[in-house]
């Protein structure tokens, strides 16, 4: 049975599957959301990629069924709910994106 809700990303996800070339297959068959820290993310690090693993913020932006915001306050409240959390700022707006909904 395929999930038919929202599937949520972090960075590692985005470049993986840009790098293995399944970006296209990935989001055409599902809601792929992530959050604006991670989009942020995948534009960082330009001068070790090579060309081809370069990813187009505009077409990143257009394929992504939806790129939240995360609010400091949100990002407190993870860290209240989970005090010895170590994550890069990507993956805890992604966790307090991820915590703060009330759908599956």
């Amino acid at each position: 049975m395929r999930h038919l809700g929202p599937v949520l990303v972090d960075t590692n996800v985005i470049l993986e599957c840009h790098r293995v070339g399944l970006w296209r297959a990935f989001v055409g068959g599902y809601q792929v959301e992530t959050v604006e820290e991670c989009v942020t993310e995948t534009q960082t690090g330009f001068q070790r990629r090579r060309e081809h693993q370069q990813i187009d913020e505009q077409k990143l932006r257009a394929k992504l069924t939806e790129v939240r915001p995360v609010t400091e306050q949100e990002r407190a409240e993870l860290s209240v709910m989970v005090p010895d959390i170590i994550l890069d700022k990507g993956e805890v707006s992604l966790w307090a994106h991820a915590a703060s909904r009330d759908d599956a």
